[in-house]
C-alpha cells in the first residue's frame, strides 16, 4: 500500500521520469558562476548569496565593440594583416548576430561568499553578461563575460601580470 501511495504522489507531482527545465536566466547564471568560480583560489567554497538579472537586451554591434575595446587585449584592427583579418571576421560575425535579431545579452549581478587562499570567508559581487541565442533551449552561451572579461581574457591578463 505504501509503495502504491508513493508512486501516486510521485506521478501526481510530475517528478516521475521528468527532467527539471531551467529558464534561460537560470542557465545564464550557471554559466556565469562556472566562469567566475575558475578565478577563485577555492572554487568549492563558493556560495551564492543572491543573484539579480539586471536586464535582458538585444545583442548589438555596439555591445560587441565596447567589449572588444575594454577587454585589455591587443587592438587587432591595427595589427598585422592576419590580426586585421581576424578583427574583420569578428566584425562580420557581430554584425550578422545583430542583424539576425535572435541573440540576447542577459546581464546579472551576483553576490557571493567564498574563501581566500588562507581560508578566510569573504563576500563580494560580480557582474556577468551572457550572450544567448533566443529560442535556443540548450545551456550553451556564445559569450560569457564576468566583470567584462571572458575566461580567456582573464587568463591572458593573469599571464601578463595584470
Amino acid at each position: 500500500m505504501l509503495k502504491v501511495l508513493s508512486a501516486a504522489v510521485i506521478a501526481a507531482s510530475g517528478l516521475g521520469g521528468c527532467q527539471f527545465t531551467q529558464t534561460v536566466e537560470e542557465q545564464a547564471l550557471i554559466a556565469c558562476e562556472s566562469v567566475f568560480s575558475e578565478r577563485l583560489r577555492s572554487p568549492s567554497s563558493y556560495r551564492r548569496i543572491s543573484a539579480t538579472t539586471v536586464r535582458e537586451a538585444p545583442f548589438t554591434f555596439e555591445w560587441w565593440d565596447e567589449y572588444m575595446r575594454n577587454r585589455g587585449g591587443p587592438d587587432f584592427s591595427r595589427g598585422t594583416a592576419e590580426e586585421r583579418d581576424l578583427h574583420a571576421r569578428g566584425v562580420e560575425i557581430a554584425r550578422h548576430q545583430e542583424a539576425s535579431g535572435s541573440f540576447r545579452v542577459l546581464s546579472s549581478v551576483v553576490r557571493y561568499e567564498a574563501s581566500n587562499a588562507l581560508g578566510v570567508s569573504l563576500a563580494g559581487q560580480f557582474f556577468c553578461e551572457a550572450v544567448h541565442r533566443s529560442g535556443d533551449e540548450n545551456d550553451e552561451f556564445d559569450t560569457v563575460l564576468v566583470d567584462g572579461l571572458s575566461a580567456f581574457d582573464y587568463t591572458l591578463r593573469q599571464i601578463r601580470g595584470g
